[in-house]
């Protein structure tokens, strides 16, 4: 999807600084917003009241943020979930769960899923797009004003990360969480190559409809910086 504005969440560090450098401000502005948005967890401009006035101001004209409006949230004793909309009316959910020390984050990589798992509502309507890293990031952030920082972020929510891992990788070295895992439900026989450059882990995700193929342990593989 094209967000006009565009999704603040979709530039690296050195696109923002370039962007800042064109509005005659310092390249150091730029680590003062990503430390707004990705370790305090901004969902406003305004929050971020250590930028002169006038420039946030410009950000405002001139981005999109956060990019998604919760419709629902669920709170359970260890868990709260969003139902988030985004601007084309599309419907993600995403997940944040009590965890010893930090909270665990579960993203979602799809608008819907098409991999047709008999057990998942999300593949009833099949797979409707991709969503942008700057959605996945903003997920994260939407869970994060609620929930503080993660410790760990795993794409177990809508869709299906192995078929745009690239797109569910890239956002991660801005990303306040120290660990990413990707639980893939296709079958994969390595992790991609790009989870080799960071702290992360690849696992599988697996179903089957006889206890004989439960029992059968999966095949676990990892890959850490």
């Amino acid at each position: 999807m094209t967000y006009d504005p565009p999704l603040l969440y979709d530039l690296d560090l050195p696109a923002l600084q370039g962007w800042i450098r064109e509005q005659g401000q310092p390249a150091s502005r730029a680590g003062q917003i990503f430390r707004w948005l990705y370790q305090r967890f901004a969902l406003a401009f305004a929050e971020m009241t250590d930028l002169p006035r006038e420039l946030r101001g410009r950000l405002e004209e001139s981005f999109t943020l956060p990019g998604a409006a919760p419709l629902a949230e669920q709170r359970g004793e260890e868990t709260l979930k969003l139902l988030l909309q985004l601007p084309d009316g599309a419907e993600v959910e995403c997940v944040s769960i009590a965890m010893e020390g930090l909270p665990t984050f579960c993203l979602s990589t799809q608008v819907g899923c098409a991999m047709r798992c008999a057990f998942c509502a999300s593949t009833l309507q099949g797979c409707a797009r991709n969503l942008t890293a700057g959605e996945i990031l903003a997920q994260a952030a939407l869970l994060g004003a609620r929930s503080g920082r993660p410790g760990n972020v795993v794409f177990m929510g809508m869709g299906e990360p192995c078929s745009i891992w690239i797109t569910s990788c890239s956002p991660w070295p801005a990303s306040p969480t120290r660990r990413l895992s990707a639980f893939p439900r296709a079958k994969s026989p390595s992790p991609p190559s790009a989870l080799s450059r960071k702290s992360a882990s690849w696992g599988s995700s697996t179903w089957a409809s006889t206890w004989r193929s439960r029992s059968t342990p999966p095949v676990r593989t990892s890959a850490a910086s």
